[in-house]
Protein backbone atom coordinates (compact mmCIF):
# COMPACT_ATOMS: atom_id res chain seq x y z
CA UNK A 1 0.00 0.00 0.00
CA UNK A 2 2.73 2.53 0.99
CA UNK A 3 4.90 1.53 -2.07
CA UNK A 4 2.04 1.70 -4.13
CA UNK A 5 0.66 5.30 -2.78
CA UNK A 6 4.69 6.41 -3.59
CA UNK A 7 4.44 4.89 -6.86
CA UNK A 8 1.48 6.98 -7.57
CA UNK A 9 3.06 10.21 -5.91
CA UNK A 10 6.21 10.04 -7.73
CA UNK A 11 4.14 9.60 -11.32
CA UNK A 12 2.14 13.17 -10.20
CA UNK A 13 5.91 14.22 -9.47
CA UNK A 14 6.90 13.44 -13.35
CA UNK A 15 3.66 14.50 -14.49
CA UNK A 16 4.02 18.40 -12.84
CA UNK A 17 7.89 17.98 -14.51
CA UNK A 18 6.66 17.17 -17.76
CA UNK A 19 9.41 14.40 -18.11
CA UNK A 20 12.24 16.49 -18.00
CA UNK A 21 13.91 13.69 -15.97
CA UNK A 22 14.85 10.25 -15.94
CA UNK A 23 12.86 7.93 -14.75
CA UNK A 24 15.59 6.88 -12.56
CA UNK A 25 15.77 9.90 -10.33
CA UNK A 26 14.41 9.63 -6.43
CA UNK A 27 12.21 12.43 -5.71
CA UNK A 28 12.08 13.18 -2.23
CA UNK A 29 8.58 11.82 -0.59
CA UNK A 30 7.68 15.29 1.16
CA UNK A 31 7.75 17.01 -2.38
CA UNK A 32 6.15 14.31 -4.00
CA UNK A 33 3.29 14.55 -0.92
CA UNK A 34 2.67 18.01 -2.10
CA UNK A 35 2.86 17.05 -6.12
CA UNK A 36 -0.09 14.67 -5.79
CA UNK A 37 -2.48 16.66 -3.06
CA UNK A 38 -4.07 18.55 -5.84
CA UNK A 39 -4.74 15.35 -8.45
CA UNK A 40 -6.08 13.03 -4.75
CA UNK A 41 -8.23 15.71 -4.00
CA UNK A 42 -10.15 16.22 -7.18
CA UNK A 43 -10.36 12.98 -7.69
CA UNK A 44 -11.79 13.06 -3.78
CA UNK A 45 -14.03 16.00 -5.12
CA UNK A 46 -15.15 14.14 -8.21
CA UNK A 47 -16.29 10.73 -6.12
CA UNK A 48 -18.69 12.75 -3.87
CA UNK A 49 -20.03 15.46 -6.75
CA UNK A 50 -21.40 11.55 -8.19
CA UNK A 51 -23.69 11.86 -4.98
CA UNK A 52 -24.42 15.70 -5.04
CA UNK A 53 -22.04 16.15 -2.25
CA UNK A 54 -19.24 18.91 -1.45
CA UNK A 55 -15.99 17.94 0.02
CA UNK A 56 -13.51 19.35 1.93
CA UNK A 57 -9.57 18.83 2.80
CA UNK A 58 -8.31 18.94 5.92
CA UNK A 59 -4.51 17.80 6.68
CA UNK A 60 -3.02 16.71 9.97
CA UNK A 61 -0.81 14.88 11.66
CA UNK A 62 -0.23 13.24 15.12
CA UNK A 63 1.91 16.47 16.58
CA UNK A 64 -1.12 18.37 16.04
CA UNK A 65 -2.68 16.61 18.83
CA UNK A 66 -0.66 17.57 20.97
CA UNK A 67 -0.74 21.71 20.52
CA UNK A 68 -4.08 22.24 22.36
CA UNK A 69 -4.78 25.55 20.44
CA UNK A 70 -4.45 23.47 17.46
CA UNK A 71 -6.78 20.71 18.40
CA UNK A 72 -9.20 23.58 18.98
CA UNK A 73 -8.77 24.87 15.36
CA UNK A 74 -9.15 21.39 14.22
CA UNK A 75 -12.31 20.53 15.99
CA UNK A 76 -13.74 24.34 15.17
CA UNK A 77 -13.14 23.75 11.39
CA UNK A 78 -14.40 20.29 10.89
CA UNK A 79 -17.37 20.80 12.91
CA UNK A 80 -18.12 24.35 10.62
CA UNK A 81 -17.87 22.16 7.65
CA UNK A 82 -20.11 19.35 8.70
CA UNK A 83 -23.07 22.02 9.59
CA UNK A 84 -23.19 23.45 6.33
CA UNK A 85 -23.02 19.89 4.73
CA UNK A 86 -19.56 19.79 3.13
CA UNK A 87 -17.71 16.71 3.55
CA UNK A 88 -14.04 16.75 5.12
CA UNK A 89 -11.21 14.31 3.80
CA UNK A 90 -8.96 13.99 6.34
CA UNK A 91 -5.94 12.67 5.64
CA UNK A 92 -1.92 13.23 7.16
CA UNK A 93 -0.18 15.90 6.14
CA UNK A 94 2.81 14.12 4.63
CA UNK A 95 4.59 17.49 3.98
CA UNK A 96 5.37 18.37 7.38
CA UNK A 97 4.95 15.01 9.02
CA UNK A 98 7.72 14.56 11.60
CA UNK A 99 7.95 10.52 11.18
CA UNK A 100 11.44 9.98 9.03
CA UNK A 101 10.25 6.07 9.09
CA UNK A 102 7.06 4.51 7.28
CA UNK A 103 3.84 3.87 9.65
CA UNK A 104 5.97 5.50 12.59
CA UNK A 105 5.78 8.49 14.42
CA UNK A 106 8.86 10.31 16.04
CA UNK A 107 8.37 8.35 19.31
CA UNK A 108 8.39 4.95 17.17
CA UNK A 109 4.69 4.18 17.96
CA UNK A 110 2.94 2.59 14.78
CA UNK A 111 1.08 5.44 13.03
CA UNK A 112 -0.93 5.71 9.85
CA UNK A 113 -4.41 6.66 9.02
CA UNK A 114 -6.18 4.00 11.06
CA UNK A 115 -4.31 6.23 13.95
CA UNK A 116 -5.08 9.44 12.65
CA UNK A 117 -9.38 8.33 12.49
CA UNK A 118 -8.94 7.27 16.17
CA UNK A 119 -7.15 10.90 16.86
CA UNK A 120 -10.20 12.66 14.98
CA UNK A 121 -12.66 10.42 16.29
CA UNK A 122 -11.67 11.20 20.03
CA UNK A 123 -11.22 14.99 19.42
CA UNK A 124 -14.77 15.32 18.00
CA UNK A 125 -16.75 12.76 20.00
CA UNK A 126 -18.24 10.43 17.55
CA UNK A 127 -20.55 8.05 18.02
CA UNK A 128 -19.26 5.44 16.06
CA UNK A 129 -15.85 4.90 14.47
CA UNK A 130 -15.74 2.24 11.26
CA UNK A 131 -12.25 1.39 9.94
CA UNK A 132 -12.40 -0.21 6.87
CA UNK A 133 -10.04 -3.06 5.20
CA UNK A 134 -9.93 -6.38 2.57
CA UNK A 135 -10.65 -8.52 5.34
CA UNK A 136 -14.22 -9.38 7.11
CA UNK A 137 -12.90 -8.16 10.68
CA UNK A 138 -10.72 -9.39 13.46
CA UNK A 139 -10.05 -13.21 14.22
CA UNK A 140 -9.02 -15.22 17.31
CA UNK A 141 -8.71 -18.87 17.21
CA UNK A 142 -11.02 -21.41 17.23
CA UNK A 143 -11.95 -23.71 20.26
CA UNK A 144 -10.95 -26.79 17.61
CA UNK A 145 -8.76 -25.15 15.93
CA UNK A 146 -8.09 -22.42 13.07
CA UNK A 147 -9.89 -19.19 13.76
CA UNK A 148 -13.17 -17.56 14.15
CA UNK A 149 -14.83 -14.24 13.11
CA UNK A 150 -15.21 -12.03 16.08
CA UNK A 151 -18.71 -10.54 16.47
CA UNK A 152 -17.33 -8.26 19.02
CA UNK A 153 -14.53 -7.59 20.98
CA UNK A 154 -13.79 -7.86 24.85
CA UNK A 155 -11.08 -6.77 26.72
CA UNK A 156 -10.05 -10.62 27.61
CA UNK A 157 -9.83 -11.13 23.70
CA UNK A 158 -6.09 -11.35 24.17
CA UNK A 159 -5.07 -13.93 21.84
CA UNK A 160 -6.06 -13.31 18.74
CA UNK A 161 -5.25 -14.36 14.93
CA UNK A 162 -4.62 -11.91 11.49
CA UNK A 163 -6.12 -12.74 8.70
CA UNK A 164 -4.70 -12.96 5.23
CA UNK A 165 -4.91 -8.81 4.54
CA UNK A 166 -2.63 -6.81 2.08
CA UNK A 167 -1.97 -4.71 4.83
CA UNK A 168 -0.94 -7.80 6.65
CA UNK A 169 -0.65 -8.75 10.47
CA UNK A 170 1.20 -5.56 11.40
CA UNK A 171 -1.85 -3.39 9.62
CA UNK A 172 -4.63 -5.69 11.35
CA UNK A 173 -3.15 -5.23 14.65
CA UNK A 174 -3.10 -1.53 14.09
CA UNK A 175 -6.93 -1.32 13.52
CA UNK A 176 -7.36 -3.61 16.36
CA UNK A 177 -5.02 -0.89 18.67
CA UNK A 178 -6.87 1.96 17.11
CA UNK A 179 -10.69 1.12 17.97
CA UNK A 180 -9.43 0.09 21.23
CA UNK A 181 -7.85 3.65 21.94
CA UNK A 182 -10.96 5.27 20.73
CA UNK A 183 -13.39 3.44 22.74
CA UNK A 184 -11.40 3.41 25.64
CA UNK A 185 -10.97 6.66 25.60
CA UNK A 186 -15.10 7.22 26.72
CA UNK A 187 -15.25 9.76 23.23
CA UNK A 188 -16.21 7.15 21.60
CA UNK A 189 -19.42 4.95 21.66
CA UNK A 190 -18.26 2.56 19.77
CA UNK A 191 -16.02 1.01 16.78
CA UNK A 192 -16.06 -1.27 13.59
CA UNK A 193 -13.75 -3.19 12.12
CA UNK A 194 -15.26 -4.45 8.48
CA UNK A 195 -14.18 -5.71 4.92
CA UNK A 196 -14.61 -2.84 2.23
CA UNK A 197 -17.81 -3.74 0.30
CA UNK A 198 -20.53 -2.83 -1.40
CA UNK A 199 -22.93 -0.90 0.59
CA UNK A 200 -21.04 -1.78 4.12
CA UNK A 201 -21.62 1.48 5.59
CA UNK A 202 -25.04 1.77 5.54
CA UNK A 203 -25.29 -2.09 6.67
CA UNK A 204 -23.00 -0.96 9.52
CA UNK A 205 -25.18 1.86 10.39
CA UNK A 206 -28.42 0.11 10.53
CA UNK A 207 -27.07 -2.66 12.78
CA UNK A 208 -26.27 -5.60 10.53
CA UNK A 209 -23.77 -8.02 12.08
CA UNK A 210 -21.09 -7.26 10.28
CA UNK A 211 -17.18 -7.30 11.26
CA UNK A 212 -15.98 -6.58 14.76
CA UNK A 213 -18.10 -4.30 16.64
CA UNK A 214 -15.92 -2.20 20.13
CA UNK A 215 -17.64 -1.17 22.72
CA UNK A 216 -16.24 0.43 25.51
CA UNK A 217 -15.88 -1.75 29.51
CA UNK A 218 -18.64 0.53 30.76
CA UNK A 219 -20.84 -0.13 27.87
CA UNK A 220 -23.59 -3.47 28.61
CA UNK A 221 -22.80 -6.26 26.42
CA UNK A 222 -25.36 -8.64 26.24
CA UNK A 223 -24.90 -12.45 23.96
CA UNK A 224 -27.46 -11.50 21.43
CA UNK A 225 -28.15 -8.67 18.97
CA UNK A 226 -25.53 -6.87 20.41
CA UNK A 227 -25.01 -5.01 17.18
CA UNK A 228 -28.85 -3.62 16.63
CA UNK A 229 -29.08 -2.78 20.73
CA UNK A 230 -25.67 -0.37 19.96
CA UNK A 231 -25.72 0.76 16.06
CA UNK A 232 -29.20 0.96 15.54
CA UNK A 233 -30.14 4.08 18.36
CA UNK A 234 -26.80 6.11 16.36
CA UNK A 235 -28.96 5.70 12.80
CA UNK A 236 -32.45 5.64 14.07
CA UNK A 237 -31.23 9.22 15.37
CA UNK A 238 -30.65 10.85 11.96
CA UNK A 239 -33.25 12.59 10.43
CA UNK A 240 -34.81 10.82 7.29
CA UNK A 241 -33.37 13.73 4.89
CA UNK A 242 -29.86 13.10 6.38
CA UNK A 243 -30.16 9.31 5.65
CA UNK A 244 -30.38 9.85 1.73
CA UNK A 245 -26.87 10.48 0.89
CA UNK A 246 -26.05 7.65 3.06
CA UNK A 247 -28.40 4.72 1.61
CA UNK A 248 -26.55 5.70 -1.80
CA UNK A 249 -23.59 4.38 -0.55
Amino acid sequence: MVLHRQFLLSGSMQSHLGGRVGDDVQFDEKACAAAGQSGLQSLYEMLFAQYHLACSQVLASDADFREPQVRANLRRTVRALLDVGIIPVINENDVITRRTTPLMNENKVAWDNDSLAALFAQEMGVDLMVLLTDVDGIYAPAAGGGRKLLSRFRRGDKQLVAAESRVGPIGQKDKLHSCIRAVDSGAVRAAVVAKAEQGVLLRVVNGDKVGTLFVSDGEPIGDADVEQQHIDPLYSGIEPQARNPMSKI
